[in-house]
């Protein structure tokens, strides 16, 4: 059986190399391809070291299995990416892995899904019995890629269609902020975030109340 032999490997380039020589038998290759997607969603896997980086000036930093790539029949980069990256990236969104998956899909430059599954994740804290340290742990990390995706022209030309997700996603952390407040008794500083929302109208003004309601349905 392939996978315990596999588990007996020293580290992570033992482990690449093995699969590496069953990705020469063409009847393997699948398995092949299979054991690298298991080995870059493997807990405590390096993904930079695996597949690499993006740059801050966009350019793509090779991990060690984009480097043997050829080997395992993906000659091109859409094949890479689409046999490997995102099919990794789904596995992780599956099994609740956030971190991993969105590390994933912004390295293969989907920054729109990026940002599409941070939504959900935000939006789900919502349903979740509130725990300051988790959610604490998602806001600042949601903050920390909108905030390094605004400083990245690159990024932004490619979030053009996508501009609403991050609308939506400032939305998001400002409504959790105002729950934070509220499930922590600062009533005062919750109804002045809700106010700054200008999601309520704070007034009986029937024109106030069409405006917010529009709003929300565009």
């Amino acid at each position: 059986e392939i996978m315990p032999i596999l588990k007996q490997t020293v580290d992570k380039t033992g482990e690449l190399q093995y699969i590496l020589c069953l990705s020469l038998h063409d009847t393997l290759l699948p398995d092949a391809q299979s054991m690298v997607r298991q080995l870059v969603t493997a807990e405590g896997s390096d993904l930079v070291e695996l597949l690499g980086d993006v740059l801050s000036d966009g350019r793509q930093q090779d991990g060690l299995i984009k480097h043997f790539a050829p080997l395992l029949k993906l000659n091109n980069e859409q094949d890479f990416i689409k046999t490997i990256v995102v099919v990794s990236a789904e596995r992780c969104v599956e099994e609740r892995r956030l971190v991993e998956a969105l590390q994933l899909y912004n390295l293969c430059g989907q920054y729109g899904k990026v940002l599409s599954v941070m939504n959900k994740e935000l939006a789900m804290a919502f349903v979740k019995p509130y725990n300051k340290e988790q959610w604490s742990q998602l806001t600042m990390m949601a903050q920390s890629i909108l905030d390094y995706y605004e400083q990245q022209p690159i990024i932004q030309s490619t979030l053009t269609h996508n501009s609403q997700l991050q609308v939506t996603s400032l939305l998001l952390l400002r409504i959790l902020h105002v729950w934070q407040l509220c499930e922590e008794g600062e009533w005062e500083r919750a109804l002045s975030s809700v106010e700054l929302l200008d999601l309520i109208p704070m007034t009986a003004d029937i024109a106030a109340l069409q405006s917010a309601a529009d709003r929300l349905t565009s």
